[in-house]
């Protein structure tokens, strides 16, 4: 296991799994790391200029989205990450917006699959309405930060 973890754009998934210990989907890959989930995201924000806080306080800016927050992670490629529960909840897991096909409701069950490009799927315990709105928040905030740095209108 590893005790840092650089997010990339193959970065699928950061998922908590209790107080030091996170599953990672990668496109190739998949991993644990000896790190919570929330400190991963908290220093791979630092690396590009601002702390998980300051990317919260940016994402409320640029969109009045104030809870279950979705950050930019790093801004030249629009990597936006949401999270499916309250960020420094255990089992949270942190979804890369850009590596996302389709998102698909089980029938009379709260368990949503999220189906990657690369055909990786991820199954979580949620609402499909809970992942739909975290999903568009996440839309939202890539959608703003590609108008600013791109000039669009």
């Amino acid at each position: 296991m590893n005790n840092y973890y650089k997010i990339t754009e193959n970065t699928l998934a950061i998922i908590s799994m209790g107080e030091n210990k996170t599953h990672i989907l990668e496109v190739n890959d998949e991993f644990y790391v000896n790190e919570n989930a929330y400190k991963i995201l908290d220093k791979n924000c630092c690396r590009y200029g601002s702390s998980y806080a300051g990317r919260c306080e940016g994402t409320k800016f640029l969109t009045g989205v104030a809870y279950k927050q979705p950050v930019v992670v790093e801004e030249d490629n629009s990597t936006v990450f949401f999270p499916t529960k309250s960020p420094k909840t255990r089992g949270c897991a942190w979804i890369n917006l850009t590596n996302i096909k389709r998102i698909v409701k089980e029938k009379n069950k709260p368990i949503v699959k999220i189906i990657f490009y690369n055909g990786t799927n991820l199954t979580l315990r949620t609402s499909f309405y809970s992942i739909e709105n975290q999903y568009k928040k996440a839309t939202l905030l890539e959608s703003v930060v590609k108008n600013k740095y791109f000039g669009e209108k």
